[in-house]
């Protein structure tokens, strides 16, 4: 079994150890999937951080107004960011 990163950064060598023995694999779809996950990753880190400084900001807000907004505005991410959770 190879390590997703030997595939990605060995394409072409595994390519052709694949066909040195006659065998075949999807790399094009492995590739694929792996990089949806990569950036899926990305985007539900990135949403974590804005979370975690919103809620900072809601423990701070002073103003009943803008807390409120806050909260509404982290309900909708908080939405987003579970469905990106289960991709």
């Amino acid at each position: 079994m190879l390590s997703i990163q030997t595939i990605r950064e060995q394409t072409a060598q595994v390519r052709q150890m694949l066909a040195l023995r006659h065998a075949s694999a999807p790399i094009d779809e492995i590739l694929a999937a792996d990089e949806t996950r990569r950036s899926t990753l990305t985007q539900v880190e990135a949403m974590r951080k804005d979370r975690n400084d919103a809620s900072k900001a809601i423990g701070t807000a002073k103003d009943p107004d803008e807390r409120q907004r806050l909260i509404e505005a982290q309900r909708a991410v908080s939405g987003r960011l579970d469905t990106l959770e289960e991709e």
